[in-house]
């Protein structure tokens, strides 16, 4: 949400329409128990959640928010 804030986008548009469905998604696989039997979607895979994870972590620090990794 730094991230939106700082380039000027509208956090509570981005809350609502972004970070909510996300979670959601990501919530629903996580807690309701998922069959560990079942195959995981491709979106859903480590290696994908690691390379999105980068990408903000990339974004955020040349966006300027405090960097969260060092407190």
């Amino acid at each position: 949400m730094a991230m939106v804030h700082a380039e000027g986008g509208d956090v509570e548009t981005f809350k609502q329409e972004v970070l909510r469905p996300w979670m959601e998604q990501i919530l629903a696989i996580t807690v309701e128990g998922a069959d560990p039997s079942e195959s995981v979607p491709d979106e859903y895979s480590p290696v994908m959640q690691a390379t999105g994870l980068e990408s903000i972590f990339a974004a955020s620090e040349e966006a300027g928010p405090r960097n969260w990794r060092d407190t």
